[in-house]
């Protein structure tokens, strides 16, 4: 048995020549290895992204390195501009759309609906009492909290349960996003 190593574009493959028991020789793929081209380390195959474009099939980063470029680019001003053209893109709302029609998208909104029952309760008794005219839009008021911005949601400071359905308080976004997550603590 003599082990070969077989370079061919990016990609090599660690080849084992083995006789069998009729005296034939075949190659037998012991390992398959490609450099990233970012740092030029060599890594499995199943570390890299599909590219069909690629003579290998195969993009010339390894997953963590386009991962890691990805972050960075969407913390850059241009990235999160890129990423707000994007998420108000009909691309993305036909990808949404198709991605809830699907048999995965249905499942997770029946775990997400059953997971947070008591919340979507809670927030429907508000919106019901708000469309009849009884309670007013929490944009008629400013935030509670810090007093500087309208207010756009009402946060149920108390929790969900159905006693504490209207013990609400209006927040503005950042407000309230920083009240829940107090609350989940």
């Amino acid at each position: 048995m003599s082990i070969n190593i077989i370079k061919t574009a990016p990609t090599v493959y660690l080849v084992a020549q083995v006789d069998n028991l009729s005296g034939r020789f075949y190659l037998e793929v012991i390992m398959s290895a490609k450099k990233c081209t970012k740092y030029g380390k060599m890594k499995k195959l199943n570390e890299f992204y599909s590219n069909s474009s690629n003579k290998d099939g195969l993009t010339y980063h390894c997953a963590e390195c386009m991962r890691q470029y990805t972050r960075e680019y969407l913390a850059t001003e241009r990235g999160k501009q890129v990423r707000r053209m994007y998420m108000t893109s009909k691309e993305n709302h036909n990808a949404q759309r198709k991605y809830q029609r699907s048999k995965k998208g249905r499942r997770k909104a029946k775990r997400m609906r059953e997971k947070h029952s008591a919340h979507i309760k809670a927030r429907h008794a508000i919106s019901n009492l708000i469309r009849f005219g009884r309670f007013p839009k929490a944009s008629s008021y400013i935030c509670a909290r810090c007093k500087s911005e309208q207010a756009a949601e009402y946060h149920h400071y108390l929790g969900y349960e159905p006693e504490h359905w209207f013990d609400i308080t209006p927040l503005c976004f950042p407000c309230h996003r920083i009240a829940d997550k107090e609350m989940s603590q």
